[in-house]
């Protein structure tokens, strides 16, 4: 599979080696990561993996494992509940900015919302490029706050729901579920609605916890 990216260092190869190989389970959640083990099943040294597990343990795909070194990171209840409260608190001051303020300032704004909105929303694609497109999406609600560290942090807990969230995207039912939050939230957004945004927001995180609260639990 590396041959599919284009890298700019080793660094760089290693860390999109194993982020890959964790959001697509192939590394499952409670794997433990040896940096002497990955440079020798994809012969890069050791220094890179070594480099690229701290990075992924920044963003909270790798956890520390005492003596044994990282493990994938094996999400439970609490921290879904965690990472839901900490995007809501997000998303919720993303909002109420965009509609007070941002749009009416610079209505190009909402013509980006809108491509991110219209790519998620394309039947065509498949799994991985929906859940991409999904978490496009809640970037450019985020984005327009030109706040550097919130979307920073805001990122790292999409990644760290992708490791869970895939399967919605498996499921029709959940997936349809999903799409009405999604489309409830544009069209108060793009009417500038800010009480009919808000209460969107509340139902598609409920939905959201509740899809992954399920799976979490399994």
């Amino acid at each position: 599979m590396a041959e599919r990216f284009i890298f700019n260092s080793l660094n760089e190869q290693a860390y999109l080696l194993i982020k890959e190989r964790i959001l697509s389970k192939e590394f499952p959640p409670g794997m433990r990561l040896v940096d002497s083990a990955l440079a020798e099943q994809f012969g890069i040294s050791r220094t890179p993996f070594r480099d690229a597990i701290r990075k992924l343990a920044d963003e909270g795909l790798v956890i520390p494992a005492g003596k044994k070194g990282y493990c994938v990171f094996t999400p439970t209840a609490k921290d879904l509940t965690e990472i839901y409260e900490a995007r809501h608190i997000i998303e919720e001051a993303a909002i109420q900015k965009l509609i007070s303020e941002v749009i009416s300032q610079n209505p190009s704004v909402l013509s980006g919302i809108e491509e991110a909105y219209r790519q998620m929303m394309d039947s065509d694609l498949d799994q991985k490029k929906q859940v991409e497109k999904t978490e496009d999406f809640h970037m450019s609600l985020i984005l327009p706050m030109d706040n550097s560290r919130l979307a920073t942090y805001y990122k790292d807990l999409l990644t760290q729901t992708r490791v869970f969230r895939c399967s919605t995207f498996l499921n029709q039912e959940k997936q349809i579920r999903t799409q009405h939050c999604h489309e409830k939230l544009f069209s108060a957004i793009k009417n500038q609605n800010l009480e009919e945004a808000l209460e969107a927001l509340r139902e598609h995180n409920r939905v959201g916890i509740e899809i992954d609260m399920g799976d979490v639990l399994k």
